[in-house]
């Protein structure tokens, strides 16, 4: 009987790994949506609630569990305190459930169920999840897919269409929200071609293919800051090497990265302004910034709960017809995800937000010479320099890929290897 346990145990436990991967691959297409009874959900949210009811059942008798770090459990209770500022209890209990705990059970799932020898059993499902959303960007470039299902009767996707004004988006809202996901994925998943490698010497090289076309996609979507989100991490990365070579010390180096990146960044967002018709684009984010400060200053403390951005707006900018008329129905969220953190759980949510960001750097930093651990780094700083611009964070695929890229970092032991 005791012999069947362990058996019964052990099929428990790889069908929860089994289950986690495949809410992995699923992370960009909770599109497919749907109820159960009278809650709405998605493919990716069920997926992960039965590898929490099935890794219940083996933590019933290894009665072992892995928490991890305090800080998503705080920052959860801070975003369901969120809950009753809002107007909309339903539609901020849908946002609670969608981008904060559904994430963060995918978070307590990967450290319980994988160790830092077997990460690359996350990142293979991760990269199939990009390959299928490159070849739907791919297909959609050459004309041959345009909307999808749910996209067919929304009549803002036309705009990208235009021959003047052509972006891809692939699967998702807009091509912003494209370049959110393809750059920390794309950053995520380049250990994927070693692992691939191990597999096929002689074919690895395949594996390269999908970033190319990450790549193309991302310049289609024509995202200012998503290509700024993949450009600096990349030239932190290259700047670090020359440093080593020339001899320049640690002090000078950041002074001199900081600096340059600055200037390119201001250079490189005004040239595509110019350059592409954008200037609207800018005046409508300066405008949105504006009013969020304003809405932000009425309540400082709580925030505005979730899910209140768009009407709070709409109040403090009633008297301006020209934002009512022009940009209003863009402005869901903030386009800027320390403002959106700040505005929908909070002041200190926002400052766990900051402390789970800070304390995620400083773990990973005495393993910056490792590829895994930098492309995690690389990750998460385009989450933050896209950030700036965009929301980052407040959608179902965004906050998935932040909370698994917390939890890979758990994953690695690295507070253990740093402490040695």
């Amino acid at each position: 009987m005791v012999k069947f346990s362990r058996m019964q145990n052990s099929y428990s436990f790889k069908s929860s790994r089994i289950l986690v991967q495949l809410a992995v691959f699923l992370i960009p297409f909770y599109f497919f949506r749907f109820s159960i009874g009278s809650i709405p959900t998605n493919i990716f949210e069920v997926v992960v609630f039965l590898a929490l009811l099935n890794t219940l059942y083996v933590i019933r008798y290894t009665k072992k569990v892995v928490w991890g770090s305090i800080l998503p459990y705080l920052f959860l209770l801070v975003a369901l305190v969120s809950i009753f500022p809002a107007t909309d209890k339903i539609d901020a209990l849908g946002i609670f459930k969608g981008w904060f705990l559904v994430p963060i059970i995918l978070y307590l799932l990967v450290i319980n169920l994988f160790s830092s020898k077997d990460w690359s059993k996350l990142i293979v499902p991760l990269f199939a999840g990009l390959v299928v959303v490159d070849l739907w960007a791919m297909l959609q470039s050459f004309g041959l897919v345009t909307t999808l299902f749910y996209q067919k009767n929304d009549p803002t996707f036309l705009q990208y269409f235009v021959l003047g004004n052509f972006r891809l988006f692939g699967p998702f809202e807009s091509p912003n929200y494209l370049a959110m996901y393809l750059v920390p994925v794309f950053f995520l998943t380049i250990p994927a071609v070693y692992y691939f490698r191990k597999i096929s010497p002689k074919y690895y090289w395949l594996a390269a293919i999908p970033f190319g076309f990450a790549a193309n996609a991302l310049l289609f979507s024509d995202s200012r800051a998503g290509m700024l989100a993949m450009a600096v991490p990349v030239a932190i990365v290259l700047f670090s090497k020359v440093r080593k070579i020339i001899k320049i010390n640690p002090r000078q180096g950041r002074v001199a990265i900081i600096l340059i990146l600055i200037a390119l960044s201001v250079f490189y967002l005004n040239y595509r302004a110019v350059t592409t018709n954008r200037s609207e684009s800018n005046s409508s984010r300066v405008q949105i910034w504006r009013y969020s400060l304003q809405i932000g200053a009425q309540q400082p403390l709580l925030g505005i709960g979730l899910g209140n951005f768009q009407d709070k707006i709409a109040q403090v900018s009633k008297d301006d017809v020209g934002f009512i008329d022009n940009v209003l129905p863009y402005a869901i969220h903030p386009h800027n995800v320390y403002l959106a953190m700040w505005l929908n759980v909070g002041i200190l949510g926002l400052i766990v937000f900051i402390v789970l960001i800070k304390d995620f750097f400083r773990s990973l930093w005495s393993r910056r010479s490792e590829l895994f651990p930098v492309c995690l780094m690389a990750a998460m700083a385009a989450i933050m320099i896209h950030g700036l611009f965009d929301t980052t964070y407040f959608k179902n695929d965004l906050s998935a890929i932040f909370w698994l890229i917390i939890a890979l970092a758990e994953v690695l032991d690295v507070r253990a290897v740093s402490q040695k």
